[in-house]
């Protein structure tokens, strides 16, 4: 089953039960079932599927920059003797 089509049944099954949704647990005022969950703290009560739909958490809103370094295979950085 695709994760599409995991997705179209959970989103039938919340609209069959009347069920609402928010993003995250860790948004503040929300309420309903978080759409995502922490891999390391999955659902309490997980519906068929739902464990397909975990994520870390983003560093979006505490870190505005990430450095990103590169090393290209076989090259030397400096300072180092070997590749």
């Amino acid at each position: 089953k695709s994760r599409l089509d995991t997705w179209e049944a959970l989103m039938k099954a919340s609209h069959k039960d009347g069920g609402a949704w928010c993003y995250s647990k860790l948004d503040e005022g929300s309420s309903g079932r978080p759409l995502l969950h922490m891999a390391l703290e999955p659902p309490d009560d997980p519906l068929p599927g739902e464990e397909r739909f975990s994520a870390p958490t983003s560093m979006r809103d505490v870190e505005p920059t990430t450095h990103l370094w590169l090393a290209q295979p076989g090259k030397k950085r400096a300072g180092e003797d070997k590749p």
